[in-house]
């Protein structure tokens, strides 16, 4: 029963919460530790007493990722922010864009915002792939890596998919590649490619990049065909031999060709087996395009081809020389009838 109101002051101030930062390899979807992020306001940050508490642009804190992956910001006032990252874990690469994230009261977000941020190790990958056509990968090629700083070096092979990858890489670092061997039948150029880590762990501005690298074999195509009507011809037994005589391989031949791959430059002799041995000498270029080669055979079809073609002209030649015949007396009978007339008309002109 007081004669005065009990009076009770409650202190308001601006709703605040805090982002928790989860780091997350995004392959092996495990905790990557350490790293920082810098908290940059996305807007004018302003609370509701009108107090502008952090411009565009402004830092408004630094996130340190611990040991378990994980980077909890101090209490920041409610608005958009982004996550720039500044700091980066070892062998891993900076995010390439800035994360978006709206800071909400408690009341709507819980107790602070979680983000989950996926970041990859630098990758520099190697494709091995065929020079002609570049969908053909060529896989247990040997590519090695060199730290140009150390001297360290390793080696790695390509897999079916023509791709050598390389990870663990060290930041602010230059390294050499160059490719040590390849597949059978393919050759290459031991050529270095040089390129660089940066201090975010890019490569030319990327987490991930890819140098390709050309293998060359040589391919030729070794045809049978008839002699006239230029068919391929199948079941021929077909076998090509280097200079020194010696058989490079044989087969049957069909109805495509048959190609032959991973040939030296140079002559060697195709000999086809028939009713009559047919032998072609042929030169192998080193060029990336395929080489065609065709043996042709005479067959009983372009014998028989030929005597009908012969019957052909046989009539054709009689045909010729009764229609000659006839237009000789056709003509013969003309120039008869002329001489007629012109002696009619002169004996005419006599009597007038």
């Amino acid at each position: 029963d007081w004669s005065n109101a009990y009076e009770v002051k409650i202190k308001l101030g601006a709703a605040k919460n805090q982002i928790l930062v989860e780091q997350i390899d995004m392959l092996k979807e495990q905790p990557v530790a350490k790293g920082t992020y810098q908290v940059v306001a996305a807007e004018d940050i302003e609370t509701l007493d009108g107090t502008v508490r952090y411009v565009t642009g402004q830092v408004a804190d630094v996130i340190t990722i611990n040991d378990k992956g994980k980077g909890l910001s101090k209490k920041l006032f409610l608005g958009k922010y982004q996550l720039k990252q500044i700091g980066v874990a070892k062998y891993y690469a900076a995010i390439a864009k800035p994360v978006d994230v709206t800071v909400k009261a408690k009341s709507e977000s819980g107790n602070n915002i979680t983000k989950r941020i996926n970041v990859s190790k630098t990758h520099y990958k190697v494709a091995v792939v065929d020079e002609n056509d570049e969908n053909i990968k060529v896989d247990k090629a040997k590519v090695k890596l060199k730290n140009i700083a150390t001297g360290e070096e390793r080696v790695v092979e390509t897999d079916k998919s023509g791709i050598a990858d390389f990870e663990d890489l060290i930041k602010n670092t230059t390294y050499e590649v160059t490719q040590i061997s390849t597949k059978d039948g393919y050759k290459y150029e031991e050529k270095p490619i040089q390129f660089t880590v940066d201090k975010l762990g890019r490569i030319n501005k990327k987490n991930e990049y890819q140098q390709v690298i050309k293998n060359r074999i040589i391919r030729i195509v070794v045809d049978v065909k008839d002699y006239v009507l230029k068919f391929s011809l199948g079941n021929y037994k077909v076998a090509i031999k280097d200079s020194d005589g010696t058989t490079v391989d044989s087969w049957n031949s069909n109805e495509n060709g048959y190609q032959v791959k991973g040939l030296e430059p140079g002559n060697y002799i195709v000999e086809v087996s028939g009713p009559k041995k047919q032998v072609k000498k042929i030169t192998v270029e080193d060029k990336a395009e395929t080489q065609i080669f065709n043996v042709n055979i005479i067959t009983w079809m372009d014998v028989g081809l030929a005597i009908v073609s012969l019957i052909v002209l046989i009539i054709l030649f009689i045909i010729l020389l009764k229609i000659r015949k006839k237009i000789s007396k056709r003509i013969k009978k003309n120039r008869e009838e002329n001489k007629k007339r012109k002696k009619y008309i002169k004996e005419l002109k006599n009597k007038e």
